[in-house]
């Protein structure tokens, strides 16, 4: 998610490969990504 949001809680909604970290404190939505299990970066949607 990297480093702008470092020490920041999360939640990491997972279904299948579709993955969106939002945060504890507002709910914000973070980032959104499709996991590539062949890739050892994943990209952020959109």
């Amino acid at each position: 998610i990297g480093r702008a949001h470092a020490r920041t809680e999360i939640i990491a909604l997972i279904h299948g490969r579709d993955t969106t970290i939002i945060t504890t404190d507002d709910g914000h939505t973070l980032a959104t990504f499709t996991l590539d299990p062949s890739s050892r970066y994943q990209r952020k949607n959109g």
